[in-house]
């Protein structure tokens, strides 16, 4: 009996839900404005093991994304920083202590100004090894003063 990995059925279920809505309409915002801090979790598959952990990541007005990791999994924290294009296509870095993955795929800010993705990762030498999806919620900051 063959047993098959189950992240490409996983991932093909995602991508299909990104870009759907419900109803008549759609659930993602138009246009690339998603400027803001957002923070959540993150689940990285590669093969049959998966990672999951959280990040907090700000956009900003120039369409840069950078931010902090969190993974227990790895039981280190990294960094990620990256920039998001008008078509909402996302290039990232993302470090810890001794790797750094490349992160790259479409994001989309829902009505409930949630950012979500579904990414690829890249090794160094740019080949494709896994995915790394993304919910993340909007931070409210609040001014003191």
């Amino acid at each position: 009996m063959r047993v098959r990995p189950y992240w490409p059925v996983a991932v093909a279920v995602a991508l299909a839900s990104l870009g759907s809505g419900c109803g008549s309409g759609s659930n993602m915002v138009a246009g690339p404005d998603l400027k803001g801090s957002y923070a959540g979790p993150f689940v990285a598959v590669v093969g049959a093991v998966s990672q999951t952990g959280t990040m907090a990541v700000v956009v900003g007005p120039d369409s840069r994304l950078a931010g902090t990791v969190q993974n227990p999994s790895k039981a280190v924290d990294g960094t990620i920083a990256g920039e998001v294009d008008r078509g909402l296509g996302l290039e990232a870095a993302l470090s810890y202590p001794g790797e750094t993955v490349t992160l790259r795929g479409k994001i989309a800010k829902t009505t409930d100004d949630h950012l979500v993705g579904m990414l690829t990762q890249y090794d160094k030498e740019g080949h494709a090894f896994g995915s790394f999806s993304i919910d993340l919620s909007p931070v409210v900051v609040v001014e003191e003063g």
